[in-house]
């Protein structure tokens, strides 16, 4: 599912990189309990790899780190969370965060704080593959 290659070619930039709920909780500093917990309430669809663990996508992250800026910042309810979120429900997350959707409600600085939230998933990403080539050498 997950291909690295950093010989002397990119990654395959069609194939979806998955994640697991461990790296999910690290790169969104939010502990994999509530996570779950938020996945079951707020009906994040996972898939499942072939022993049965869930698998995230980078919208599924973008979706985790909109409910954590709705609950703890907007202090939304579980309700309010569920409609904001369903104001969203025909664009992908990653859309949203690209900001080819426009929410007015959203101002420069909650894009700012999305933007990042991006770039700490960007540089935790360039780290792992510094990492990979680093234990290959």
């Amino acid at each position: 599912m997950n291909k690295k290659n950093y010989g002397n070619s990119f990654p395959d930039k069609t194939a979806e990189r998955f994640y697991t709920l461990s790296e999910v909780s690290k790169i969104t500093k939010i502990s994999s309990q509530t996570i779950k917990y938020w996945q079951k309430a707020y009906k994040i669809h996972l898939k499942k790899n072939k022993s049965g663990k869930y698998l995230y996508t980078q919208d599924d992250i973008n979706k985790i780190l909109l409910i954590k800026q709705l609950r703890l910042r907007d202090k939304l309810s579980l309700a309010g969370v569920k409609k904001r979120l369903s104001q969203f429900s025909k664009h992908s997350f990653n859309e949203i965060f690209a900001g080819k959707v426009v929410d007015k409600t959203i101002n420069n600085s909650d894009i700012v704080a999305l933007i990042q939230k991006e770039l700490i998933i960007i540089k935790g990403l360039l780290e792992q593959i510094i990492s990979d080539i680093s234990n290959k050498g």
